[in-house]
């Protein structure tokens, strides 16, 4: 055996070789069936757990989506309360804008404004002829340039 010198003891991460033992069939059966039973057991367990989770999601989830609709839905109250309010104020103002341009009432305002009803003796007519005519005289081109000048003119209607 080695003296304490402070080095390490490095034989016990040595790897010691496996202990057999010798197991009756009956032993081994019973060890299989507590390991099947264990393993059943975690099984259930398990499936427990992710059935409750489940559940417990949904109801979570039903809680959420019944709340966004009634959010949405009280959303949807205001809104058609609004536009009914809208809707006779629009009705108002329409009302309001006719009586303002109906005959009558543009009548007594040109009268409050000083002003008076078109009789039959303030129209005047103006006959006009035919209508009137314009003549140019065409002036006698002086030399030839002239004349060619005019003759394009002519043509593009200047």
């Amino acid at each position: 055996m080695a003296k304490n010198t402070g080095a390490y003891d490095l034989s016990l991460f040595e790897t010691s070789s496996p202990r057999l033992r010798t197991v009756n069939s009956q032993e081994k059966s019973v060890a299989v069936q507590e390991r099947k039973v264990r393993r059943e057991r975690r099984t259930r367990l398990v499936a427990n757990v992710a059935m409750g989770i489940l559940i417990t999601a949904m109801v979570v989830l039903m809680i959420v989506f019944r709340a966004q609709r009634t959010e949405v839905g009280d959303r949807i109250t205001e809104l058609e309360a609004q536009l009914r309010v809208l809707e006779s104020e629009t009705s108002r103002l329409t009302n309001e804008l006719s009586s303002k341009l109906s005959v009558e009432s543009v009548e007594q305002f040109a009268q409050e404004n000083g002003m008076e009803k078109l009789e039959s003796y303030q129209i005047e007519y103006i006959t006009v002829g035919n209508g009137d005519k314009i003549e140019v005289a065409d002036p006698e081109p002086q030399n030839a340039f002239d004349t060619i000048g005019a003759a394009i003119a002519g043509w593009f209607g200047g």
